[in-house]
């Protein structure tokens, strides 16, 4: 066995990658090492364990200045009677929302006529 063999420096992580989650942002701050990096679908361990064979990242959403939704009266969801409600139905459509990149929900009024 040679001296060097069982170094950190010298691990060979080869191919070994961590599949990132869809939404989850390009921008990483890595703090153990006090860099910044980019990864997009996929983070190739080389990239990251190069000293060490661990890493405390933080990926930090990009500010948006603009954002979107939908005006709807909570009528127009599908419930047991047939009016809409805030029960499941709404849950799903907020999932709905949230995949879409969507942020509001306007309700109309729901006021008696």
């Amino acid at each position: 066995m040679h001296s060097d063999e069982g170094l950190i420096e010298n691990m060979d992580w080869a191919d070994t990658i961590v599949i990132l989650p869809k939404a989850i942002p390009n921008e990483y701050k890595d703090y153990l090492r006090d860099s910044s990096n980019s990864a997009t679908a996929q983070l190739p361990l080389t990239k990251v364990f190069k000293d060490l064979p661990f890493a405390f990242l933080h990926f930090k959403k990009e500010d948006r200045k603009r954002a979107a939704g939908v005006l709807m009266h909570v009528s127009s969801l599908p419930s047991k009677y047939g009016i809409g409600d805030f029960g499941p139905s709404a849950k799903s459509f907020l999932d709905f929302l949230a995949a879409s990149g969507q942020t509001y929900w306007q309700v109309l009024p729901m006021n008696p006529l």
